[in-house]
C-alpha cells in the first residue's frame, strides 16, 4: 500500500509510518481488510488535505508602469483577512492560503479598487492587472503640484496627506487607511506582511490600542496633518513596542503643539 501513496517523505519514510499507524489501529474480527485499508488511508490523507495550500501571484501597474506598496488582500466568503501583503517594487505580489473560494482586493491611492472572486485549488498566476485611476486622480494631480503623493525613503513610505483632496475631507483613521501598505479594520491598525502597528504623533508613542486608539484618532481632523510616515523598519527607539512597525503622524507646524 505504501508504494501507492506519493509522499514528500520518500518510500521508507512512508512504509515505516503506516506499519507504526498499522500496529496503533485496533485488531477486530469485525474489521475486514479492505475497510482497514480504508481507515490507513483516511489517516495518511487527512494531515496532508488539512495542511494544503497554494499561491496566488500577479504584478500591478498602472498600464504602463509597475505600482509599488500596493495593498493585496485576500478575503474569504464572510469577508474575514486570510492574508495581505504589498507590491514589491517591480508590482509583484504573492499570497499563501489554503484551498478554497476567495476574494481578491487590490488596492492603491489614486486608482479604483480592483477586486476578483476566485477559487483557489492549485497555483493562481493573474498575470499583470492594471489599475485604472479613480474619478479624483486628476484632482490630486493639480494639487500636489511638484510635490509626489507618495515618496519612498529606505525603511518607510511617506504619505503627504496635506497634498491630497481626498485624504484632507476626514479624520486620521482615514488618513492612515489612505496610507499605501496600511489596512484599519474592526478597530485594528495594521501594516500588510507586518501585522498589527503601533501609532505615534510627531515621534511620540500613543499608549492606546484597539477602540481607544481609533477613538483617539477621530479627534485628529486629517487637514490638521501634513503627512503620515509608514515605518516597516523603524528607528532603534521604537524596538521596545514590537515587530509590527510604527505608523508615525507629523501634524502641520504651530498644531503640533496646540
Amino acid at each position: 500500500m505504501a508504494t501507492l501513496l506519493a509522499s514528500p517523505f520518500g518510500r521508507r519514510t512512508t512504509a515505516l509510518f503506516l506499519r507504526l499507524l498499522n500496529g496503533a489501529l485496533p485488531h477486530r474480527a469485525g474489521i475486514g481488510k479492505s475497510l482497514r485499508n480504508a481507515l490507513l488511508l483516511l489517516c495518511w490523507l487527512l494531515p496532508f488535505g488539512a495542511t494544503a495550500q497554494s499561491t496566488v501571484s500577479g504584478k500591478v501597474t498602472d498600464g504602463t508602469a509597475p505600482i509599488a506598496w500596493a495593498n493585496v488582500v485576500l478575503f474569504s466568503p464572510d469577508g474575514k483577512v486570510v492574508a495581505a501583503t504589498t507590491s514589491t517594487e517591480d508590482g509583484a505580489f504573492e499570497l499563501s492560503a489554503s484551498n478554497g473560494p476567495y476574494k481578491l482586493k487590490i488596492s492603491f491611492l489614486g486608482f479604483a479598487d480592483w477586486e476578483q472572486d476566485l477559487r483557489v485549488e492549485r497555483a493562481v498566476a493573474l498575470g499583470t492587472i492594471a489599475l485604472r485611476a479613480s474619478a479624483t486622480s486628476l484632482q490630486e494631480v493639480t494639487v500636489v503640484g511638484q510635490k509626489q503623493l507618495v515618496e519612498y525613503q529606505p525603511g518607510r513610505v511617506v504619505f503627504n496627506v496635506e497634498n491630497s483632496v481626498s485624504a484632507t475631507s476626514g479624520d486620521a483613521v482615514g488618513a492612515i487607511g489612505a496610507a499605501p501598505g496600511v489596512l484599519v479594520r474592526n478597530n485594528t491598525i495594521s501594516m500588510l506582511g507586518k501585522g498589527a502597528a503601533r501609532v505615534t504623533v510627531d515621534g511620540r508613542l500613543v499608549e492606546l490600542s484597539g477602540e481607544e486608539l481609533v477613538a483617539y484618532l477621530k479627534t485628529i481632523p486629517a487637514s490638521s496633518i501634513k503627512n503620515v510616515e509608514v515605518m516597516t523598519n523603524p528607528p532603534a527607539k521604537y524596538e521596545a513596542s514590537g515587530d509590527g512597525g510604527i505608523i508615525n503622524i507629523n501634524l502641520k507646524k504651530g498644531l503640533a503643539n496646540a
